[in-house]
């Protein structure tokens, strides 16, 4: 029995230094960033848009929301300052759930989400939508709009033109509103590597079955798409209810993201 003690303290002392190791082994997880209340149009938590470029967003927003009897289209503006390492595919999925952009049943909503520090942003398309704004014309908006833009520090310009092409392309452009925005963004044309790409990643997915329905996330990173995600998966969402709020509805998948 004197054995048979230090034997138990030892083991228990075993034990106890595996688990230590294996914690200070495993990755640090990362911290999700805090979803801020939606209080209109424009939610600015990282300061950095003017208020006449704030109210010029918002003015866009309520007057595409304001069309079929206040359930048009509802684009929505998210500015952070950083998402500490968490990817913003999943950070805009999470705002999109907890604002619920949109109609019930329509799924109507768009959320642009902007990580400034991180030099990121997505948008998020609803599923009532993606016929009219699909994961390759995001895209474009993404590198032939806003890149340009934020690289010049011009957010407002950026995000109002961003805007007004989304509600271009979904043949939601409130009247008013300078139509020659709505052009075709000038981008480059991609070579043919990248559309050999395309072919490939289609091919497979047809001949795998397509498999279960995952997020589509189309990525631009400055040298080409598919900066972190790949091509397929996606998020859409929906809501509804008067004002400027968010009430129920679903993701279907579709948005693209992209760095400048």
């Amino acid at each position: 029995m004197a054995v048979a003690a230090p034997a138990g303290r030892r083991a228990r002392a075993l034990a106890a230094a595996a688990v230590l190791a294996a914690a200070l082994a495993a990755p640090p997880a990362v911290a999700e960033t805090a979803v801020p209340p939606l209080t209109g149009p424009v939610v600015d938590a990282a300061g950095v848009l003017s208020r006449a470029d704030e109210a010029r967003l918002a003015a866009l927003s309520r007057a595409a929301r304001g069309a079929e009897g206040g359930q048009g289209v509802q684009l929505q503006y998210l500015l952070v300052r950083t998402l500490e390492g968490e990817p913003i595919e999943d950070y805009s999925i999470r705002v999109a759930e907890a604002w619920k952009i949109g109609t019930r049943g329509k799924d109507n909503g768009v959320l642009v989400t902007v990580a400034v520090e991180d030099r990121q942003v997505r948008i998020e398309v609803g599923g009532g939508l993606e016929g009219g704004l699909t994961d390759v014309q995001s895209s474009r908006i993404i590198r032939g709009v806003i890149v340009p833009a934020f690289r010049q520090q011009r957010y407002g310009d950026g995000l109002y033109d961003a805007g007004v092409q989304v509600l271009g392309a979904l043949g939601a452009l409130p009247q008013g509103v300078d139509a020659r925005r709505a052009v075709r963004p000038q981008v480059r044309v991609p070579s043919l590597f990248v559309l050999l790409l395309f072919v490939v990643a289609f091919v497979i997915r047809v001949l795998t079955g397509f498999g279960p329905r995952r997020r589509r996330s189309l990525w631009w990173g400055g040298g080409g798409p598919w900066g972190g995600g790949g091509p397929w998966g996606g998020g859409g969402f929906g809501g509804g209810g008067g004002g400027w709020s968010g009430g129920g509805g679903g993701f279907s998948g579709g948005g693209a993201s992209g760095r400048w």
